[in-house]
């Protein structure tokens, strides 16, 4: 998901900024643009969260990068995107794991070599690729510790 948290998204009742509120806010986002509830996904942020880093493409605004446990099968998730789209026109896009492991990726273009298949070629913005290459490299941290 590509959006912006306002510091005030995710504030308490005084006004200061805190880690629950920023959780908070992160799922209100998914809520949002997925449709997904609460209670279809595991989020935490010291669980969850893959980096956070300053985007110099974008002026150096502040990105967050996590990722969230869907507790749907692919077709569930599919129908709740496809709701949420008919209301805002947004496009998701869903690749299998697989099919992005062996994907080549450059700054600005996926494609999908599955074989005995035509390839599949996917424009992406420079943040989206720099974010699966985060999420893969995370990955194998994970199953190097």
């Amino acid at each position: 998901i590509g959006s912006a948290i306002q510091a005030s998204d995710a504030t308490d009742s005084q006004g200061f900024f805190t880690e629950y509120g920023l959780e908070q806010a992160i799922k209100n986002i998914i809520h949002d643009e997925l449709n997904l509830s609460a209670e279809n996904y595991q989020f935490s942020l010291r669980d969850n969260i893959i980096a956070f880093y300053r985007d110099w493409v974008e002026m150096g605004k502040p990105q967050l990068l996590f990722y969230v446990n869907c507790l749907l099968n692919a077709e569930q998730l599919r129908d709740l995107v496809e709701k949420r789209k008919r209301k805002t026109d947004k496009e998701v896009l869903f690749i299998p794991v697989d099919d992005l492991q062996t994907a080549t990726i450059t700054a600005d273009l996926i494609v999908i070599n599955t074989i005995g298949s035509k390839k599949k070629y996917y424009k992406v913005f420079p943040s989206t690729s720099a974010s699966i290459y985060m999420y893969f490299y995370n990955l194998d941290m994970e199953e190097k510790v």
